[in-house]
């Protein structure tokens, strides 16, 4: 049993590795909180390089970031939401913000439905959020052209039969 239990740890400890999720567990009446070696990774640290309080996360966040984080674990741990799942920006050894998609929720509660444990995972959305910052600036600089041009532009989708006309095309 004690094999099979070692087996299973390693199995999800390289699953999550492999899968580059940080895990984080949350013991509140332990008032620890477990980050797994690939968190550390993710924000340039070595495994144990952190203290594993629960406060760590929130040192970490973004200052713009911090209420709206917290909240999606107020309302989860109120029972308001099913699960915690929201964007943020952790701080990285380096200096520079990692996005991060924050998912988890409550895993363990006593007697009586008191949360006891929660548990996570972080993803590494970074790249996704400066395409999509790429994206908008690119957006802004063709609302710009296509404004200074004083040309319209038309769609049609083959498919719907459907023709989009803008305000300009129009007139």
């Amino acid at each position: 049993m004690a094999d099979d239990n070692k087996r299973n740890g390693k199995f999800w400890a390289q699953a999550l590795d492999r899968a580059h999720l940080g895990l984080w567990d949350w013991n509140l009446s332990a008032g620890d909180c477990y980050y797994s070696p690939t968190w550390s990774k993710m924000l340039g640290y070595e495994p144990g390089e952190l203290a594993n309080t629960p406060d760590l996360w929130l040192k970490l966040t973004h200052p713009d970031d911090r209420q709206r984080a917290q909240e999606s674990g107020d309302r989860h741990i109120a029972g308001l939401v099913d699960s915690i799942e929201t964007e943020l920006r952790l701080r990285h050894k380096n200096g520079h913000w990692v996005w991060v998609l924050d998912r988890g929720g409550i895993v363990e509660r006593d007697a009586d439905g008191k949360p006891l444990r929660l548990m996570g995972v972080q993803t590494d959305i970074t790249c996704q959020k400066e395409a999509e910052a790429a994206l908008e600036q690119v957006n802004v600089r063709f609302r710009l052209a296509l404004a200074a041009s004083g040309t319209g532009i038309w769609h049609h989708d083959i498919g719907t039969r459907k023709t989009f006309w803008d305000a300009r095309t129009r007139e």
